[in-house]
């Protein structure tokens, strides 16, 4: 990669960016498997016993 790329302010502005979003993204997926595991617990079974 060529130097001057590195210091290429408009590149360089995006990448702040970029990581909020895939930051949010990630607390967002985090957030939905929680509540998504929490509900398995809540699932009502109720006893049978079958006669042979």
């Amino acid at each position: 990669m060529n130097t001057p790329e590195l210091f290429n302010l408009d590149r360089r502005s995006k990448a702040p960016l970029v990581f909020t979003f895939s930051l949010m993204l990630l607390v967002g997926a985090s957030l939905l498997a929680s509540l998504t595991q929490r509900d398995f617990g809540r699932v009502l079974v109720s006893n049978v016993s079958y006669l042979n």
